[in-house]
């Protein structure tokens, strides 16, 4: 027999709340391996609306992408190669002279034309004729449409050396660059003044190539702008690092010691600046890309001793750390993580997935720990990819790649469906997921793409079901935990499945789920004590989450109560019976079977002629 137990709950929300950790499938779709007996490297790799990949780079020797050989013509030669979802090759170019061209960093607009942006020495031709720089080496920009046909192309710098690091693509196809350079003047839009060392630049393009504004930062020290990216509205995020003091417009940054990271933010539309922070300690500090969406700003980069991004120290080990901080839209801290490695890591690339995670890659040396167990290289430097929770940071899915060599990541890309692609290179045989990849000779060109999991978000907690306390009481009532107040799914029309996952104290209580979603619970009346009921929620592709509370049953006095027992007399030799349990009741007024009972005797003096004669027992 069970008794029913009175619950009251009481659950608020008043907003949905941040994504919470959840374990995704870090599954291989596949993975490429290109390359021959000189260095090739991949620097950048990007997805278009179709899920296409776009990948450039550079290489020294002879390279086939699945299209035949491209031969290079001498130093380093620029790349650019396309794939489809399956990674089948579609169309792959190479661009050099005798001398050096390099590509660094590729794009995509929502029609699938493609930007490509590098540096080049001596004469480069992307198909709309040769492009002659005035200095050493010299910025180029290069447009193409989804075929892979030449749009138009334009090379940008001073007499003295330029280099791009990173391009981004904003939602009306104008394109951002940021880089540095070293010389009297870089003409980008218009003569930029160096005042001395390596300074930043930062120059904006609309589609056809026309400069719109172009900017230069720096002092006598060095400076560069290393990443770029735009938000929801089009607005410009740089990062870099920079030695000595740097001026964005709000007021100068100076660094700390050695080279310390700076964060820019500027208006799209015009280039005014919006806000800039730096951050650093005595000992170097880098960063490596930088990521945004409506409400957050995501910084991804390496540190060699201590970083600060307003939570306080982010203290590494002995040498490199790879960090990652999430800041608000207008530079504020919301949370930030350091991942030590003993023997140095360093961050390379940070992107944001379909379901608004931050992903990351780089390479480590020894054991580097993201929150889901440790990852311990098989070689010298092994790759790393790691999603992190946008909430807090925290592990959502972490990987390790790596042979007996030297292993790198060292980009990443979003695909649609929540795919994620991964570029890097290495000098030994690697297995990505899909069996050995065997090198061709010194760096090999590395592409990789993986199913992280279904899209969208998994359920959350609204309010984690609070601690009960109750008490024996009667008389038998239902009662009701909505869970539909407790769980809550962030994508619209997706229903969830609830279940109790089980409980501790199995003879306290019984835990169901009914038809309208609630739980109830049934309490043993012969027992009091405690348990814990786990219940979870799922959604229609399998995604749950679990919360847990604990149940409190109270005793109340249950001292028997007794009647009385009329005295009974007695002639010597008779048998008398008495039924106890019709006088024993609890406190709840039940006649309670499981009393114990226990009897003794009084032995009144028995008359003189009785001595001597036995006394019956009491029965």
């Amino acid at each position: 027999m069970s008794r029913a137990i009175t619950i009251v709950l009481l659950v608020v929300s008043t907003a949905a709340p941040a994504l919470a950790g959840a374990s995704k499938d870090f599954t291989h779709a596949w993975s490429r391996r290109f390359g021959g007996e000189q260095i090739e490297l991949l620097r950048d790799v990007c997805v278009d609306g179709a899920g296409n990949v776009i990948v450039c780079g550079h290489h020294a020797g002879d390279i086939d992408f699945g299209g035949g050989t491209l031969s290079c013509a001498g130093g380093d030669d620029a790349f650019l190669a396309k794939f489809d979802v399956d990674g089948n090759h579609i169309w792959s170019r190479s661009f050099g002279d005798s001398s050096d061209q390099q590509g660094i960093a590729v794009g995509v607009d929502a029609a699938g034309n493609i930007y490509l942006t590098g540096w080049f020495r001596s004469i480069v031709d992307f198909g709309g004729g040769p492009l002659t720089g005035p200095g050493n080496e010299d910025t180029f920009l290069a447009k193409f449409d989804g075929l892979g046909n030449h749009l138009w192309s334009i090379a940008r710098g001073g007499t003295g050396s330029d280099r791009p690091n990173d391009l981004v693509v904003d939602s009306w196809g104008n394109v951002v660059i940021t880089g540095w350079f070293y010389g009297p003047v870089a003409d980008f839009c218009g003569g930029l003044g160096c005042a001395g060392g390596q300074d930043i630049y930062l120059v904006k393009y609309n589609p056809y190539g026309t400069c719109l504004y172009a900017f230069s930062w720096g002092d006598a020290s060095n400076q560069q702008g290393l990443a770029v990216a735009v938000d929801m509205n089009d607005d410009i995020l740089l990062a870099g690092e920079f030695y000595g003091t740097v001026d964005f417009g709000s007021g100068p940054l100076t660094s700390a010691g050695q080279a310390d990271v700076f964060l820019a933010k500027f208006y799209g539309d015009t280039g005014q600046i919006y806000f800039a922070y730096s951050y650093g300690d005595a000992d170097h500090d880098a960063v490596a890309a930088v990521a945004a969406d409506l409400d957050y700003i995501y910084l991804g980069g390496s540190t060699v001793a201590s970083i600060d991004f307003g939570g306080g120290a982010l203290d590494g080990g002995a040498g490199w750390d790879v960090y990652v901080a999430c800041l608000d839209a207008y530079g504020a801290h919301y949370w930030s993580r350091i991942f030590p490695d003993a023997d140095g890591s360093f961050m390379m690339d940070l992107i944001l997935t379909d379901t608004h995670c931050p992903a990351i890659t780089g390479y480590y040396g020894d054991r580097i720990d993201f929150g889901g167990g440790e990852l311990v290289s098989a070689g010298q430097e092994d790759i790393f990819v790691a999603v992190l929770d946008p909430g807090d940071g925290g592990h959502v899915e972490s990987a390790s790649f790596g042979g007996t060599g030297l292993d790198y990541g060292d980009a990443l890309a979003s695909a649609p469906g929540d795919y994620l692609v991964l570029g890097g290179y290495t000098d030994g045989t690697i297995d990505l997921g899909g069996g050995p990849l065997a090198n061709a000779g010194y760096y090999d060109v590395l592409l990789a793409r993986y199913l992280l999991g279904p899209p969208g978000f998994p359920p959350e907690v609204v309010v984690s079901i609070p601690d009960l306390l109750v008490q024996e009481t009667a008389p038998p009532v239902d009662n009701h935990v909505c869970l539909t107040d407790v769980f809550w799914d962030p994508e619209e029309g997706s229903a969830l499945a609830y279940e109790v996952v089980g409980w501790t104290n199995l003879d306290l209580l019984t835990a169901t789920v009914d038809a309208d979603s609630c739980l109830d619970i049934s309490f043993n009346e012969l027992m009091d004590g405690a348990a814990v009921v786990t219940v979870r929620a799922t959604d229609s592709v399998g995604r749950s989450i679990e919360d847990a509370f604990e149940v409190t049953v109270e005793p109340l006095p249950d001292a028997p109560l007794i009647q009385g027992i009329a005295d009974v007399p007695n002639d010597q030799g008779r048998t008398v019976r008495i039924t106890l349990r019709r006088s024993g009741q609890d406190d709840l007024g039940a006649t309670t079977p499981i009393l114990q009972y226990e009897a003794w005797r009084r032995l009144d003096p028995l008359p003189p002629a009785a001595a001597g004669r036995p006394v019956p027992p009491v029965r």
